[in-house]
């Protein structure tokens, strides 16, 4: 008798493409964290098991998010000021992000984990002038960076990745 074991393949990486996708606080050092994390595995798939790995970290905004930073950072999660200000900083560092990789993902990339680092291990404030210290340290053409910041294709192209 003759065994016919056709229901059982071993996996070939060759043929194999997984998709990644990361969805972060564009200002959370937790997000950073697991950033670096997931590059870390993405490289060890590739150069370990010859897996292809396509991935995307997509930025997102909500309440949740607002009040997860806040607590990590014992800041008064009542503070209806503070929270708008947050939120508001959220969205326009997604928007930069979103921006950044106008130029290329592994610039945005870069961008944003910059970003990140600056204001949660520097302690930098938020403002355009890190923006740009930050644009330039991801080698973007700044002046191309702030006009596609504020165009409304990145707005919502940016509102597309919320849904």
């Amino acid at each position: 008798m003759q065994s016919n074991n056709n229901s059982y393949r071993k996996l070939n990486p060759s043929q194999h493409v997984f998709e990644l996708y990361l969805f972060v606080n564009p200002i959370g050092l937790k997000c950073l964290n697991s950033e670096h994390e997931v590059l870390h595995f993405i490289e060890s798939l590739e150069l370990n098991e010859g897996f292809k790995v396509h991935f995307r970290f997509l930025t997102f905004h909500n309440f949740n998010t607002v009040t997860q930073y806040m607590k990590r950072l014992n800041m008064p999660t009542n503070d209806l000021q503070l929270r708008n200000q947050i939120y508001e900083t959220i969205y326009e560092a997604s928007l930069a992000y979103k921006a950044a990789l106008m130029q290329g993902k592994k610039r945005g990339r870069k961008f944003l984990m910059l970003l990140q680092k600056e204001l949660n291990i520097n302690m930098a404030e938020y403002s355009s002038d890190l923006l740009i210290e930050v644009a330039k340290g991801a080698n973007l053409d700044v002046e191309m960076f702030l006009e596609d910041k504020a165009s409304s294709f990145v707005k919502s192209s940016y509102d597309a990745d919320q849904k």
